[in-house]
């Protein structure tokens, strides 16, 4: 979009679609993605508490390979989950789709307002709205960036996303 050029009552309706749209999914997504994170926590420090009580009695009993080497399959199991945790990016994923759908909510409520204002004719309404479309903007940046990517979610919002095409100029509840 232009800099110079108003936003469009369709592009500021979609803008507020989808940021409610966002708002309510991505809270539950990053349940999802915390849920996984702590899983691999726990998996985890099993396994290490597991590999660090079993070195001590493995190396003062035995002194064979095998069963030196199964202690360290069990470390290996450990720092494995860690490292599929940190490399999928569950934690950090939560905690960004939490932001995300925060600065969603918010940008919905005030897309809304300038919507609204701009029926109502108050001066100065466009250009409140240039601004929070800007910012829309911003967040869906975000958005694209977050890891790991909620497929099945932009797969939902393509199928319930409305048309917006330009329809009468009737004031937006909320």
């Amino acid at each position: 979009m232009s800099s110079d050029l108003p936003t469009s009552r369709s592009s500021a309706k979609k803008a507020l679609w989808r940021s409610g749209f966002w708002g309510d999914k991505l809270p539950i997504y990053s349940d999802r993605l915390q849920k996984e994170a702590d899983t691999s926590a726990t998996i985890t420090a099993i396994a290490s508490a597991v590999t660090g009580l079993g070195i001590w009695a493995t190396v003062e009993s035995s002194t064979k390979w095998w069963a030196q080497t199964i202690v360290c399959v069990v470390a290996l199991v450990s720092a494995g989950a860690a490292y599929i945790a940190q490399t999928r990016h569950w934690s950090g994923g939560a905690t960004d789709a939490r932001e995300i759908a925060g600065n969603f909510r918010v940008t919905e409520l005030k897309i809304r307002n300038a919507l609204n204002s701009l029926d109502d004719g108050r001066e100065g309404a466009q250009e409140v709205l240039d601004d929070e479309y800007k910012t829309y903007l911003a967040i869906d940046g975000d958005l694209a960036e977050l890891t790991p990517v909620p497929q099945r979610l932009w797969d939902q919002l393509k199928k319930e996303e409305p048309s917006y095409e330009p329809t009468s100029h009737a004031r937006l509840p909320g």
